[in-house]
């Protein structure tokens, strides 16, 4: 609900709320799975970049692309 209501204000700002909450549920799942606690800074720098390059570059490309195209139900 937040990305959405962000997104229709501020497309380009509105994945940064699953970004953000991605890496930090992301990071203790691994950190359980793993059984490691010593790499949270890695495993929170790469889950997080990850996220990053595919949900604002990769859907930023997309959401471009499809804006163009008049595909969108709303905006």
């Amino acid at each position: 609900m937040g990305t959405r209501y962000i997104g229709r204000r501020l497309p380009l700002k509105a994945p940064l709320f699953p970004v953000v909450s991605n890496m930090a549920i992301v990071l203790l799942v691994l950190q359980q799975v793993y059984g490691s606690t010593d790499s949270y800074f890695f495993l929170l720098f790469t889950v997080g970049l990850g996220e990053f390059i595919s949900c604002v570059l990769f859907g930023g490309i997309l959401y471009q692309a499809l804006k163009r195209s008049h595909v969108f139900m709303y905006g």
